[in-house]
């Protein structure tokens, strides 16, 4: 998720305007409106020319969202094809996939071996004979969303 930039001026009401409802008062509103939709990381202020101008650094909770919907998706979509190897192989679940490696393809999403291989440093446990079917589970829960 980016860190997106977004400007506003808040006109002074006292400023040239006999009444206090206009100007000043709507891009407060608007300003307000914008802040409670959004993550917000940073606000600067400057008053120049008879108004506040605002730059804010956010974050779209829409972006927040949809990006939690992929990784539960994901992670569901993985925790399934783990529990069908295994006992395809014969193996504990987490032996193909640890909890923590899952929890991590789930919120970055890999779409390639080379990608995925990268997420596994620190990780003792290496999903290598497996890496291709992960990349597949994950492109197919993509997929699915779409």
């Amino acid at each position: 998720m980016t860190v997106q930039v977004r400007t506003f001026r808040i006109r002074n009401s006292a400023a040239g305007s006999s009444a206090p409802e206009t100007g000043g008062a709507d891009d407060e509103r608007a300003v307000s409106a914008f802040l409670r939709a959004v993550e917000v990381d940073r606000v600067e202020t400057a008053y120049a020319e008879g108004a506040w101008h605002l730059l804010v650094l956010y974050r779209d909770r829409k972006d927040q969202e949809e990006a939690a919907q992929i990784a539960s998706a994901v992670a569901a979509a993985l925790r399934d094809w783990r529990a069908l190897a295994a006992a395809r192989e014969g193996l504990p679940a987490t032996a193909l996939l640890s909890d923590a490696l899952l929890e991590k393809v789930a919120l970055a999403v890999p779409t390639t071996t080379i990608e995925l291989a990268e997420l596994q440093d620190g990780d003792r446990r290496d999903p290598g004979p497996f890496a291709t079917e992960i990349v597949q589970v994950v492109r197919h829960a993509l997929a699915e969303l779409t």
